[in-house]
């Protein structure tokens, strides 16, 4: 093989048939692609970075936490499931009772 390969993406030594073009300034197309996708990609977009910001400041705190359950001792199955029903509908409540409303005003 002559280190020639018209396919994409070229493999680390390979070079296309044109070689690299160097012959218009890259900081143009550079500056605009950036700003096309800074525009088009919804996680940069302001309010999405803010519902992440809220979504990591509430849902963090609220995991189910199971410690609790241990405190009990043993307990079955079924009660177990209640158990983790029950603190996954106060965390809802919870969440929409706070989280929620703050990513509606956004």
């Amino acid at each position: 093989s002559s280190g020639i390969n018209a396919e994409w993406p070229l493999r680390p030594g390979e070079f296309d048939e044109e070689g690299l073009d160097f012959s218009t300034p890259w900081r143009n197309s550079y500056e605009m692609s950036r700003a096309n996708i800074a525009q088009k990609l919804n996680i940069l977009h302001p309010s999405m970075q803010t519902i992440l910001n809220l979504s990591q400041k509430y849902v963090s705190t609220l995991l189910i936490d199971c410690s609790h359950l241990r405190k009990q001792g043993p307990i079955d199955a079924e009660n177990m499931k209640n158990n983790v029903i029950l603190d996954c509908e106060k965390n809802e409540e919870k969440l929409m009772n706070s989280w929620f409303h703050e990513v509606v005003n956004i």
